[in-house]
């Protein structure tokens, strides 16, 4: 069948960790004949290697059973150790950042020049020296000649999008549109 390798991964495994497969590999088994031989195998192999391996074990030393948990239990206590000294550092550490940040705001604040603070009226003088015409001898025809220099840039953007914009809808007409309505180049 098409899917025996999934099968067969699903009765190694089942082999190897000494359970029942599942039932739909049963299903599969009771049909497909070289899996149930591959099955047969597996169950085999495991038995004849779980026994060989019950004979080959020995147990350690105590010497060194015991080196062995002592080096576990050193390796567990500095890594406890290393955490408590990061979460004590940045218990202190976060903390006084946020301090040092809002302490600087407000020196900062507080030493800013005292101009701010200038009384209500002064915003009217200020909202006048914008209104009045200029004084230094700039006429209006020049302020006018300077304003239409400053949208120069902004006219040509706005050229090359509306061109852009052109020939993306070309394009799309002509990748998209039956041959003869795309032939309308009108936009």
């Amino acid at each position: 069948m098409k899917l025996c390798w999934l099968y067969e991964k699903a009765i190694s495994r089942a082999a190897d960790a000494g359970s029942q497969t599942p039932a739909w590999v049963n299903r599969h088994l009771d049909k497909c004949i070289e899996c149930r031989q591959t099955c047969q195998t597996h169950i085999r192999l495991t038995a004849a290697l779980s026994a060989s391996a019950q004979s080959q074990f020995t147990s350690p030393s105590p010497f060194l059973h015991a080196r062995i948990i002592s080096a576990l239990d050193q390796q567990t206590g500095r890594a406890e150790t290393r955490g408590r000294i990061f979460q004590a550092l940045r218990s202190i550490v976060i903390p006084a950042f946020g301090l040092f940040i809002i302490g600087g705001l407000w020196i900062w604040k507080s030493e800013s020049p005292s101009s701010t603070h200038q009384p209500a009226g002064s915003g009217l003088v200020f909202m006048s020296e914008l209104l009045d015409p200029p004084r230094n001898g700039v006429d209006a025809a020049k302020l006018l000649e300077w304003s239409e220099k400053l949208d120069q840039p902004l006219e040509s953007e706005i050229r090359l999008v509306v061109d852009d914009a052109k020939s993306v809808l070309s394009s799309l007409s002509d990748n998209f549109l039956p041959h003869g309505l795309g032939d309308a180049k009108e936009f």
